[in-house]
């Protein structure tokens, strides 16, 4: 039987606050095109003591690590669903990009910001990493990828690249609908050296 874990008032208003502080940080950065904003301006925006953010962030640096954070444990989990785990892959990667290239007034200010934090250190980052390795384990059980390949170094390929395209977006060398396009010819162009000639028909 899941029992619900109760908060009580003091855990309420510091759950309630720091959303306030998030959503306020949102608007002002889509406000401004930057990250320009005070900590004073926030917490005004927000509602809240000048005091509240640093007290429940602790910089604006963590405030924009957590938008990002939260960004990354938002996307939908994939149901690992065989024969075709490489397919699925692409499309959890293009799924990111395209999530962030329709919000382009919060997300390109917040990447140019954090894009050096953004690593393999990133607990966020890890989970949706994890995702990915799953469904490549599972293509390479499927028979779907080469028997040789080694599943660590490949994901870490396709974060680097991600990551790269990410940046040039971020910095208004894309556009969006270009960004998304090149993702997912890049990941194709990726996989085709990894895959079984009998995966490739599924995988495009």
């Amino acid at each position: 039987m899941n029992r619900q874990i109760e908060l009580n008032g003091y855990e309420r208003r510091k759950l309630a606050n720091c959303q306030h502080i998030l959503n306020a940080a949102k608007e002002l950065i889509r406000e401004s095109g930057g990250i320009n904003f005070s900590m004073v301006d926030l917490a005004a925006r927000a509602g809240v003591s000048p005091a509240t953010p640093f007290n429940h962030f602790g910089s604006k640096k963590a405030i924009l690590r957590t938008i990002i954070d939260r960004s990354l444990l938002d996307q939908p989990q994939l149901n690992i669903v065989k024969p075709n785990c490489v397919g699925q892959v692409v499309t959890a990667l293009v799924n990111m990009t395209r999530l962030y290239s329709r919000d382009p007034e919060l997300f390109r200010p917040v990447f140019c910001d954090t894009i050096a934090d953004i690593s393999c250190s990133n607990p966020a980052l890890q989970t949706a990493l994890k995702r990915i390795f799953a469904l490549l384990t599972q293509a390479r059980d499927n028979g779907e990828l080469n028997k040789a390949v080694d599943l660590k170094i490949l994901a870490e390929q396709l974060e680097c690249y991600w990551l790269g395209s990410l940046l040039f977006w971020a910095n208004g060398s894309v556009d969006g609908p270009t960004w998304i396009t090149r993702v997912e010819g890049g990941l194709l162009l990726m996989l085709e050296g990894v895959v079984t000639r009998r995966s490739r028909a599924k995988t495009r």
